[in-house]
């Protein structure tokens, strides 16, 4: 196992690109387009995500091959993220949604790509002994990323007037700063030399298709990408739209929104922490699965309190306790509670729970296909905001996740707990 300077610094990446998502892409930047530039329409700020998701996956497969065949891993990471970060800088800049909304497609493309290559680094800080935890510390880190960017976004949102221009700023310095480490002191990946691995990135894209044509004769693998998909995208579709969601649905100021967001980061960093070892453990898959129901409990119960309570105005539910109501406490509580336990199993646990079905050789390739499978995971961004514009209401747009997350955990439980050999335990 590498020593504990690269752990940590592997775990801080973690952390730094967490801060762009959380403060840019589920924090400050869907009010400030939803709000500040479509008149209250969702519909636009989902469409963003489909050009640079659907790129960032068409060339995810091809990215992990590189990784396997060249050992370029942490180069490609900083060489993505440094083009992530100057886009995020670009945001505060543009005056008009297209502009805006095509700065932030790139910048969400390079953060999807560098995922690839900081995915395929996990073999390189860890061994069989310490893959979960090491995988929880990263995911817990990041997490800890928007407990400490999010107060300070708040702040300079706050002395802005509400303008949220300098919170991304914020989140574009605070990614460079606490990606430095990966840089300078995490090994870089080796290149595959096992008979048959492919050595000419001009392979990547048979090779890929050849991948993707095996999964059906790889025991597991097809439920197992099709239950990640499924959840990831669930996942991604709740955390595109928490802040308006918690704003509309439970009545909470944009300050108690971007509170709920804060809370969330600060329960899920011990909570990704425990899962990891809970992973190593228990099994990845198990958790893994735990943490798609918790998931799909958290956004049942808060919709369902807040559809309670304006269904009857007298109801209990109503009544204040501490500045908000009954309702808000438990929806907030939900959310944060199972939330937390919902990302560290979607993210952490099944990120984990791949490295028990391919063969070691492979592990960027089939990082490449998981970062494929993540990326296309669209199918219900553009449905969820469309449902809820044209019903004025979030109830079509929970129906529609809770199905989708229910497919999700059945073709999880559907796939082994582990097909390969695990990795060998090298010394430290």
């Amino acid at each position: 196992m590498a020593n504990r300077r690269a752990v940590w610094s592997w775990a801080l990446y973690d952390l730094a690109n967490t801060i762009f998502y959380g403060v840019v892409v589920t924090g400050y930047l869907p009010g400030y387009v939803i709000d500040g530039m479509c008149g209250g329409e969702h519909a636009p700020f989902a469409l963003a995500f489909y050009p640079a998701m659907i790129l960032a996956g068409l060339v995810s497969p091809a990215l992990g091959e590189l990784a396997d065949s060249h050992g370029v891993s942490k180069r490609a990471t900083v060489a993505a993220s440094v083009v992530c970060i100057a886009a995020t800088f670009a945001l505060p800049l543009q005056s008009e949604p297209l502009p805006l909304l095509a700065w932030f497609a790139l910048a969400l493309f390079s953060y999807q790509s560098a995922l690839v290559f900081y995915n395929a680094l996990l073999p390189t800080v860890s061994d069989v002994r310490t893959e979960g935890a090491v995988s929880g510390l990263g995911t817990g880190l990041g997490y800890l990323g928007n407990v400490l960017a999010l107060p300070l976004a708040m702040i300079l949102v706050g002395r802005a007037d509400g303008d949220p221009r300098p919170a991304f700023v914020l989140a574009g310095a605070m990614f460079l700063l606490f990606a430095l480490p990966l840089a300078f002191c995490v090994p870089e990946s080796r290149a595959a030399s096992l008979p048959g691995t492919p050595s000419r990135s001009g392979s990547s894209l048979r090779r890929t298709i050849d991948l993707v044509r095996s999964i059906r004769s790889r025991p597991g693998l097809a439920a197992y990408f099709l239950g990640n998909f499924l959840c990831s995208d669930v996942l991604g579709s709740i955390y595109a739209y928490l802040v308006p969601f918690v704003k509309s649905a439970q009545g909470l100021a944009i300050e108690s929104a971007i509170g709920v967001l804060f809370a969330i980061n600060v329960v899920a960093v011990p909570t990704c922490v425990v899962m990891g070892r809970l992973s190593d453990r228990l099994g990845a898959k198990r958790m893994s699965i735990v943490g798609a129901v918790a998931l799909g409990l958290a956004i049942a119960i808060a919709h369902g309190l807040a559809s309670a309570a304006r269904a009857d105005a007298e109801s209990w539910l109503h009544r204040s306790l501490g500045g908000f109501a009954l309702y808000q406490w438990g929806g907030m509580i939900a959310v944060v509670g199972l939330g937390s336990i919902g990302m560290g199993g979607v993210v952490g646990a099944s990120r984990q729970w791949l490295l028990r079905l391919v063969p070691p050789h492979e592990v960027g390739a089939w990082y490449g296909v998981y970062g494929l499978t993540g990326k296309l995971s669209l199918l219900s961004i553009w449905p969820f905001a469309k449902l809820r514009d044209v019903t004025g209401g979030y109830g079509a747009s929970i129906a529609l996740l809770a199905v989708l997350l229910t497919i999700g955990v059945v073709c999880f439980a559907k796939a082994p707990r582990s097909v390969e050999p695990p990795r060998p335990i090298t010394s430290p």
